[in-house]
């Protein structure tokens, strides 16, 4: 399979409410397989990117202003 058929990757960020739906918190093309989060000072969420579905290794790091819902 080709890169160009591959299936298209994760490319947002979603919260699961307490009634059990998702909420989308951010969608971004730049997005590819977020896999870990971390909630920094400020309201910022910082998430990285493994980029899996690329097959190179590649990563990144982002960083987005949002609500942190707690229980």
């Amino acid at each position: 399979m080709t890169r160009q058929q591959r299936p298209s990757s994760i490319q947002e960020v979603a919260e699961l409410l307490p009634d059990g739906t998702a909420e989308v918190v951010v969608r971004d093309g730049r997005l590819l397989w977020p896999d870990t989060l971390a909630v920094a000072p400020g309201g910022f969420i910082n998430v990285t990117t493994s980029r899996i579905n690329l097959g190179s290794g590649l990563y990144g790091l982002f960083r987005f202003k949002g609500a942190v819902s707690t229980p």
